[in-house]
Order: C-alpha cells, then structure tokens, then sequence
C-alpha cells in the first residue's frame, strides 16, 4: 500500500508530540510499503521519519527547482536534505520556483500516487492556494480514502470512501 501525507508546517510542541503517536498508530495498521512526502516542514517531515523508522520505503515529490529556499529554519532544511537522501524515488516537478500552482500539483501528485491519504489538518481553509485543504477537497473528488488528523481536537476520522 502507497500511503501519502499533506498536512501543516507550523505545529505547537503539544501538537507535534500527538501527531507522532498519531501517526504511529495511523501507521502501525496499515500495510504499508511505501510513505510519499513533499518533505515541507512539520507534518511531511515527522510522516517521513516515521516511514524510514519502519523500515519502508519513502518517495518525495518535490515541488519545484529551488525548493530548499522555502526553508526558514535551518534545521527544518537540514531535515530536509538529510530525509531526501535517504529517498528511494524523487519526483521533482517541472516548476522553476517555489509558487502556490506548484505546492498544488506536488499535493495532487502524491494522491494521484497513493492508496491512502493521511492529512493532519485543522479542518479551515487553505491559508494560500495548494495548502491541506485544497489537497483534501482534490482527494475527495478523486475519491481516494484518506484519514483525518486533526491537531487542535486531537482526533482521528476516515473519509467515507
């Protein structure tokens, strides 16, 4: 099972503490074999780690050329660079710089490549276009399952499908 992840960069240390046990339980029940991040900050980052953590493979879809210039933090980037590395396939797509139009054709790629989708999403609006829930709605038009991390209730729903 090909399993891909979308969900928010910027998470409260509460928050990222739930999230990995969320994940790890999300992860531990499913018969995964291959993890597909964009590697952003927070969410795709801690999904990738868990996804080398178990042993399976990890894919990354790379929005465009010059991604590394979206890292503000630097460790955040070293993160980056280190679970790139580590990758077993690399898509990057064929956009010069970072841009809204291709943060939104990395997210739709990864659910056009997964059995699953895992979002960890507040359940708002996207804050900027290709944010968690324009990848969400594409999900759900597209009708791939997914599952629903909420961080700021703490829980967990699936999609109907």
């Amino acid at each position: 099972m090909i399993v891909g992840i979308s969900g928010h960069q910027s998470l409260e240390p509460t928050s990222t503490r739930w999230l990995e046990k969320a994940l790890d339980t999300e992860l531990t029940q499913l018969p995964i074999s291959v993890g597909v991040s964009s590697l952003a900050a927070g969410t795709d980052q801690l999904f990738a780690g868990a996804v080398l953590e178990h042993g399976w493979r990890l894919s990354v879809v790379i929005p465009c050329h010059q991604y590394e210039r979206t890292f503000s933090n630097p460790d955040d980037k070293q993160q980056f660079w280190e679970l790139y590395g580590r990758a077993t396939e690399r898509t990057t797509l064929d956009f010069a710089e970072p841009s809204e139009d291709a943060f939104l054709a990395a997210g739709k790629r990864i659910v056009d490549m997964s059995d699953l989708m895992l979002f960890v999403w507040n359940g708002l609006p996207a804050g900027g276009r290709g944010g968690t829930a324009d990848i969400v709605e594409y999900a759900t038009v597209t009708a791939i399952p997914f599952v629903h991390l909420n961080p700021v209730n703490r829980t967990a729903t699936r999609s109907p499908h």
